[in-house]
This record gives structure tokens, sequence and C-alpha cells, in this order.
């Protein structure tokens, strides 16, 4: 009985730092919304970037994940917590710098230079400190519970970010009724900067737990390599996260200026729209979790792909005059990454040894993340060719979103069948 009462009391010592992560994870999603998306695109719109260039740049968030492979050769034996909180503040801090670009006064090819060194740097330093602070803080999550416990995360993210995405939205929305887009931005820096403090104190505040010896022996870069290149089944699921990788990048990326563009969405009509996907998110995140620690991450994912064809393929349809099917694309997308967005992180969890996870989501970034980058860099021509001959393409009248909508739902279909035929006989193999 005692020594079940010290087992219940030592698990306890981590409660309060898993509530941490919890609002980290939050603070860290608000970072995001005010990094990228259509507040980057309101940026770089007011700073007259081309609407591929843009494309491009939000992009190269993909081509940042690359970086996740520098951890290996920065996390070993020591402390993970006592580099990363510096790692996140000095991202976050270059993030917030964005927002004072267009208010200095120099050219708008320099404006647009420092934005891209900024946002690519910010993102390459966040993801540096990715894979490891992972480790960290999902190390604190019981085994069996991860599924229920991601989606408990994401939903109190989605939940306060419908909240801020209204507020800020609204904000961004007065100042340029008022003709004072500067003053929207100033807004956004300041808020940009209090969030940064916060997501600190978080990490700042939450425990972390002593490293195991076999963790400590796995630590090496070499170790790491080689232990992640004999799990077959590790090379086995990655196909369909570059699948997924190409399905992302070939389309999303150009949505934003697409919304404020061609569809001429204001701020707060995508902010509605945002928080009618974040409660449909939210209202899935549960039932999808409890499903997938039930029958495991892999069948997660069937109804996950089944739901973002549906989503990419409303977008083929979507045009100005038929903009609001863009709803449905927003709602079987939020439904979707109910379960999308942690799914490649924990299937990776399922099929790797604690000891060799901070390697294994470095590689995935980085073949990920690289794939992803020059999916829109391949398809970035194509887009300037359709935008600059009236949007038309063979003499037939489309839009360049339209176009790369159907690149992703292709993707999300072999993504599909390979869950299916391949994915599917693998044994879960993860200690």
């Amino acid at each position: 009985m005692q020594t079940l009462q010290a087992k219940e009391k030592t698990k306890d010592i981590y409660r309060f730092s898993r509530l941490m992560y919890i609002i980290e994870a939050a603070l860290e999603y608000f970072i995001s919304m005010l990094s990228h998306g259509t507040y980057l695109a309101k940026i770089t719109k007011t700073i007259g970037m081309k609407d591929s260039t843009t494309a491009l740049l939000a992009s190269s968030v993909s081509l940042g994940v690359g970086f996740q492979i520098l951890a290996l050769f920065i996390s070993g034996r020591h402390s993970t917590k006592r580099w990363v909180t510096p790692v996140h503040l000095l991202n976050q801090l270059l993030f917030t710098f964005m927002y004072v670009v267009p208010l200095i006064d120099v050219s708008s090819n320099t404006k647009t230079l420092l934005i891209c060194v900024l946002l690519i740097s910010g993102t390459a330093i966040s993801n540096i400190a990715f894979s490891p602070k992972i480790g960290w803080l999902m190390g604190l999550v019981d085994e069996h519970k991860r599924g229920k416990f991601t989606a408990i995360k994401e939903m109190v993210s989605l939940l306060s970010g419908i909240i801020f995405t209204l507020v800020m939205g609204r904000v961004v929305d007065v100042f340029e009724a008022r003709g004072n887009i500067n003053g929207a931005f100033i807004v956004c820096g300041i808020t940009l900067l209090g969030l940064t403090v916060l997501h600190t104190l978080t990490l700042i505040f939450a425990k972390e737990k002593p490293k195991t010896t076999e963790e400590i022996n796995n630590s090496s870069v070499k170790a790491q390599f080689v232990g992640i290149f004999k799990n077959k089944n590790f090379w086995t699921i990655l196909p369909v996260l570059v699948f997924w990788s190409i399905a992302t990048y070939a389309s999303t990326p150009f949505y934003s200026t697409y919304l404020i563009g061609e569809l001429a969405f204001s701020m707060t009509l995508i902010s509605v729209i945002n928080m009618a996907g974040s409660i449909t998110r939210a209202t899935f995140s549960i039932p999808i979790g409890a499903f997938a620690d039930r029958h495991g991450f892999s069948k997660m994912l069937y109804i996950c792909y089944s739901l973002m064809l549906v989503a990419f393929t409303a977008m083929i349809f979507t045009t100005p005059d038929s903009k609001y099917l863009y709803i449905l694309y927003s709602v079987m997308h939020s439904i979707g990454m109910a379960g999308m967005n942690s799914s490649d992180l924990n299937l990776v969890l399922d099929y790797t040894s604690r000891s060799l996870r901070v390697g294994a989501i470095a590689i995935k970034g980085l073949i990920c993340g690289f794939t992803g980058f020059f999916t829109t860099l391949a398809l970035t021509p194509l887009v300037d060719y359709i935008q600059e001959n009236g949007n038309t393409l063979f003499g037939i009248n489309i839009y360049a979103q339209q176009v790369t909508s159907m690149i992703s739902a292709l993707m999300c279909a072999l993504a599909l069948v390979y869950m299916l035929t391949v994915v599917s006989k693998l044994k879960r193999n993860a200690d």
C-alpha cells in the first residue's frame, strides 16, 4: 500500500507541470496566429509583397521544421529545459519585431527582406527547440492517456483562441477602417510581446523528469541515427506523413491572400469563420482523442484523411461567386484537424521507443519540412502564371488556389490509400 501511495505521489508532482504545458500550448497557439496566416498576409500586403512571395514565405514554416535535426546536436544528457526556454524566448521576440517593420522608414524591398529574415530565423530557432520540448513535456503524460491529454490541450487552445482571434481581428478591422493600419500593427506587436513573456514563464514553472539511463546512453547523435535507421516501422509510416506535408503546402500557404484578396473577406469575418472552426474542432477533439487511445492513431487517421479530402475538394469549387463554400472547407478541415494536429507526432511516438523520440521527431521534421517547402516553391511559378494571365489556365477561367486545391485533394487520397493498404498492417512497437 505504501509503495502504491509513493508511486501516486511521485506521479502527482508533475500535475502542475502538465497544467503549465496546456497553458504553454495555448499561448504558443496565439503567438502562431499573430505571426502567420492572415496576420502575416496583412503585413506583407501592406509593405507591397506579391501573393506568391507571401505564400513562399508562409511555407518557410515547413522549411524551418527541417531545423529540428539540429536538436540532436544540442540535446543530450543535460537538462532540456535550461536551453529550450531561452531559445523559445528568442524566436518569439523575432516574430514580435515583424510588426515593427511596416512602421520604419525604409524601402519596400528592405521591408520585404527584413520580414523574410525575421520570420525564417524565428521559425528555424523555434524548430530547433521543438522536438526536445515535446519530448520533455509529453514525457510528463501517461503513455496510455496521450490521446485524451492532447485533445484536452488542443481544446483549451482552440476555445481560448476563439476569443483571442475575435478580439484581434476586430482590432485590426477598426484601425484599418480609420486608415490607421500602423496602429493595428502596434497593438499586435505589444500583444505578441506580452504573450512571449507569459509563454516563457510557463516553461520556467514546468518541471522536467530526470533522464533515464537509456535516454542518456542514446543521447549521442550517432546512437539516435543508428537506432532510428534500424526502425523499419518508422520508415514505413514516413511516406504517409510526406503525402500530408505535400497536401498541406500545395495549397494552404496560398489561401491567406486568397481570403483577403479575391474572396474579399474582412478580418472580422475571417475571425468569425475561424471561431466556428475552432468550436467544431474543440467539440470533436476529445472524442477523437479517446478513439485514438482505444484503437490507435493509425485508425484515427482513416477518418481524418477522408475529412481532409472533402475539405480540399470543397476548395476546388470555391470562387468569388461561391466563396461561402470556404465555410464547408473550414468545418471539414477543423474536424479533421481535431485528429491531424497531433496525429503525425503521436504516430511517430507509437512506433519509436522513448529514448529515440527526439531523433525520430527531428528526422521526420527534416524530411517533411523540406518536402513541404519545396512543394510550395515548385507551385509558385504556376500560381504566378495563372494570376498574371487573368486567372486562366489553358484558356480556362480558373483561380490558382483551385488548381493547388486539386493537388492537395489528390495527395489526401494517396495518403488514405497508403494508410489502408500499408500502415494498417504494422504492429505498434513503442515501449
